[in-house]
């Protein structure tokens, strides 16, 4: 009996700390993000992780493209995580219907349910399920910024 106390104690253990783990640091490789301009091309920024402070969610590079390139960011925070209300040249406009969103080549960050795709740089993209704070990052990933309508 204390032996099957102890290893459970053990799978416990090691389930609470993989459980408060959430996103490492990601200290290496590159990320490009994409800002959809209307009348005109988009705008590219390839930001090297290893450049963004203690980078473990999309949220991080964002503040890095604010704080280093001047990139105009405004976002509310809510329980469910870090929502863009304006990046860039894009501002949401509710009176429009228009709303602020990001598609993703990152599978698990997908929505699943109600995605629309994209194609960027010949790369499948999805509508995210995710906020900026939650989105995962990856070495090589593209995320697009641009206006979901009602």
């Amino acid at each position: 009996m204390k032996k099957l106390l102890a290893i459970f104690m053990v799978v416990l253990t090691v389930l609470a700390f993989s459980a408060c783990a959430g996103n490492q640091p990601v200290d290496s490789g590159k990320v490009t993000i994409v800002e959809y301009v209307a009348d005109g091309d988009d705008v590219e920024y390839v930001v090297e992780l290893s450049n963004v402070e203690n980078a473990q969610s999309l949220l991080d590079v964002l503040l890095y493209l604010k704080n280093s390139r001047n990139v105009t960011l405004v976002y509310s925070e809510s329980e469910t995580g870090a929502f863009l209300t304006a990046f860039g040249s894009l501002a949401q406009d509710a009176d429009k219907g228009l709303y602020l969103y990001y598609w993703t080549s990152i599978e698990s960050d997908w929505d699943n349910e109600w995605g629309t795709e994209k194609t960027v740089k010949e790369t499948k993209l999805v509508s995210s399920g995710v906020s900026v704070s939650s989105a995962k990052l990856e070495d090589g990933a593209i995320y697009y910024f641009g206006y979901y309508g009602y």
